[in-house]
């Protein structure tokens, strides 16, 4: 069985990224050596990346393919658990990278989902209509639902899988995962999130740091 290791990139990888991916590449061999992983490495803006990292593991005739996006922290076990679970898309409820987090995944009626250490020690696993793809298994058996809806629509390619849009409002914008996530909900395949690997995984964030901060963490003089 191969695995399609999807890396989509701004620029540069974050340190502690490479540091767990290198880590779940050897834990995953060692535990399933029968597998075969190939990394894939597009960089630019994300939805034309997306697109073509999901091109590419189909040309690399892929099985699944593992989305990882490069400022996460995850545990070296992350591709053996989601691997386990047997779904055809299954990722995280990954905290968004701002000042005040909130979380990605959201139900059918629009509200946000939030991971919870007890559904965490529980290993829950809840269905979602919207998550976004730090981390993401997908079940490559999904294209045959892909190629029939293009055909009935009478398009010549599966793509776009992957479309960032404006809204009304200027300063929001519709993500090029909840595109992917609003097309699963149409052809009627699942979205689950695994709550124990999304609290076990970190959301790299660079945030500024005054020295005003710095006064407020200084020890109290004795």
């Amino acid at each position: 069985m191969k695995i399609a290791i999807c890396l989509p990139s701004h620029s540069l990888s974050h340190a502690r990224f490479t540091h767990c991916l290198a880590a779940m590449v050897a834990f995953t061999l060692k535990a399933r050596p029968e597998l075969v992983l190939e990394t894939i490495s597009v960089q630019g803006t994300l939805p034309r990346v997306r697109n073509c990292l999901f091109r590419d593991a189909l040309a690399a005739r892929a099985d699944y393919s593992l989305w990882l996006d490069n400022d996460h922290v995850f545990p070296e076990s992350a591709l053996i658990r989601l691997l386990s679970l047997n779904l055809p898309v299954v990722g995280i409820n990954q905290p968004t990278r701002s000042l005040t987090p909130v979380p990605t995944a959201r139900n059918a009626a629009g509200e946000r989902i939030y991971t919870t250490p007890e559904q965490a020690a529980a290993r829950n696993i809840e269905a979602v209509r919207h998550m976004g793809f730090g981390i993401c298994l997908i079940d490559m058996k999904i294209v045959g639902k892909l190629q029939d809806n293009a055909k009935a629509r009478k398009r010549a390619s599966i793509f776009p899988l992957f479309s960032q849009m404006m809204t009304p409002d200027p300063d929001q914008v519709v993500g090029e995962d909840s595109f992917f996530c609003d097309l699963m909900a149409e052809l009627g395949i699942p979205l689950h999130i695994d709550h124990w690997l999304s609290w076990e995984t970190k959301h790299l964030a660079t945030v500024p740091i005054s020295m005003a901060d710095a006064l407020e963490k200084r020890p109290a003089p004795r």
